[in-house]
């Protein structure tokens, strides 16, 4: 089942929205009744999800990615060099990047983060191209990410952060088939109806023949949106999805 859930999350991570963008930030929930499923309207997202420009990757065992590719989409290579280093407890790691030879990440996280996996990634957003630093285990879990502008003289302008509740994901897509384009930040919570832990009310009330089962848990997944004026990223709301199925973690 995580295996599934992370391929639609970082396929993408799961989802969609079939609405039209919205002024203010209002949640709104949907549920999935059918056991093991996902809803339709959050996996239709995958299929409208925009291709990244490139990317960059260090994983557990790889400290340093030196890639070069056309991140901006000026038909020139820029190259890219991505890097973590531990320190000397492994509780600490600093993340950094740079883009010809000039350092333009310098992000340093403490023991309460993990950092195994990071991966630098740039989409387009209109005109704007934004680069996008995820980091945390192999879904992004327990880690966070941080959006940067992409600025025309190779330079990175740093426009916002957001820590993981559970498995993450950033990407471009649209709300509808051919509806506006925006940045979509997914994160999924796993969560539990024991071990101390209680389903919440909303969650009881659509799912209350499984409440007993042990082996069974509730994706809680947020997409938040944004859009991009004036060189700054707005949020145009956030939608929620829910799906019960069997324990994953």
């Amino acid at each position: 089942m995580k295996k599934r859930i992370k391929k639609v999350m970082s396929c993408l991570l799961t989802a969609a929205v079939v609405l039209s963008v919205t002024a203010h930030a209002d949640a709104k929930d949907y549920y999935c009744t059918k056991y093991g499923e996902i809803h339709s309207q959050q996996t239709a997202i995958v299929k409208r999800m925009e291709k990244e420009m490139a990317s960059s990757w260090v994983t557990d065992d790889q400290i340093t990615d030196n890639v070069k590719a056309d991140f901006d989409g000026d038909g020139k290579k820029e190259n890219i060099r991505l890097s973590r280093k531990y320190s000397a407890n492994y509780k600490n790691a600093n993340i950094s990047l740079a883009i010809k030879g000039k350092k333009q990440i310098n992000l340093n996280l403490g023991e309460k983060y993990c950092k195994d996996y990071v991966k630098f990634c740039t989409v387009k957003l209109g005109t704007k191209v934004l680069a996008v630093l995820l980091y945390g285990d192999n879904d992004f879990a327990g880690g966070g990410s941080v959006i940067y502008k992409w600025e025309k003289n190779d330079t990175l302008k740093k426009l916002i952060s957001y820590k993981a509740k559970g498995y993450l994901d950033s990407f471009v897509s649209s709300d509808k088939a051919k509806g506006t384009k925006q940045l979509y930040i997914a994160d999924s919570e796993q969560l539990y109806n024991r071990y101390g832990s209680k389903w919440p009310s909303n969650v009881l009330k659509k799912y209350a023949k499984w409440k007993n089962r042990e082996d069974t848990s509730v994706t809680r997944t947020s997409f938040i949106k944004y859009t991009i004026k004036n060189d700054k990223l707005k949020k145009t709301g956030k939608d929620v999805y829910y799906s019960v199925s069997n324990c994953y973690d």
